[in-house]
């Protein structure tokens, strides 16, 4: 299945990519060197416009793949409303619902 990524936000302390097609929007975060007020505050506003982009193009569900490695960002993810989907053996797959 053919999907299109795009980096939507980068800065020194993180990097926020989107994979997309006509049926599926996940959020990919290649890095995070610091997950501090600052840089926790700019990522959930992020994922807010995100969230509310997507639920206004017609998604009904946002995905997050992350690396099983990425303990903190797990608990971040998870205080944005996101669930636990799916190991796939490289990433671990969270959603959550946009409607």
């Amino acid at each position: 299945m053919k999907s299109t990524r795009l980096t939507i936000a980068e800065t020194d302390k993180y990097k926020v990519d989107v994979e997309y097609n006509e049926f599926f929007a996940i959020l990919h975060l290649p890095f995070i060197k610091q997950l501090n007020k600052e840089t926790y505050k700019a990522l959930v506003k992020k994922f807010q416009e995100l969230k509310d982009f997507f639920q206004e193009v017609g998604y009904d569900k946002l995905w997050v793949a992350l690396e099983p490695e990425k303990t903190v960002l797990t608990k971040f993810i998870s205080r944005l409303g996101f669930s636990f989907v799916a190991d796939s053996g490289v990433y671990k797959v969270y959603n959550v619902e946009l409607n």
